[in-house]
């Protein structure tokens, strides 16, 4: 018996405590993934927010004056940022939310699917299969 005994049994939560998943996922480690990648992708869009009301400003800066620019250029620039940077926020919102779909229901659902055609002996053959499939699902949104 060592220091860790019955460690993980420790951590684990109970099912009240958790809202019902599909697959029986949940436990500390998945929403404590979760919480991570949420609070990392907040952080993110607050830099992109912060960087975006900078895109928003029309004065040109001293800087780039003595870079020798032209009023009209650094305009066009600056719509141009804004407008890139918008459009890239959203497909960050929305790729958030897919992958997260994609953890709690798509990839258990394709697990068990991969599992049901090759068996639960070849774990090798459902990893490809599994692998195979998640990735032809994400591909619309990657693309």
């Amino acid at each position: 018996m060592g220091l860790l005994t019955g460690w993980p049994g420790s951590l684990s939560l109970t099912s009240q405590s958790m809202p019902g998943l599909p697959y029986g996922i949940g436990g500390p480690y998945f929403w404590s993934f979760v919480s991570f990648s949420g609070g990392m992708h907040l952080f993110t869009q607050y830099l992109e927010l912060r960087q975006l009301r900078k895109n928003r400003e029309t004065k040109m800066p001293d800087e780039v004056k003595a870079l020798g620019v032209e009023e009209k250029t650094f305009l066009d620039a600056q719509v141009y940022q804004k407008d890139r940077r918008c459009f890239s926020m959203a497909c960050s919102w929305v790729n958030f939310a897919f992958s997260k779909f994609c953890l709690i229901s798509v990839n258990p659902a394709m697990w068990k699917f991969a599992v049901g055609m090759c068996g639960a002996e070849n774990e090798c053959k459902c990893t490809l299969l599994w692998m195979f499939l998640t990735s032809w699902i994400e591909k619309p949104v990657n693309v």
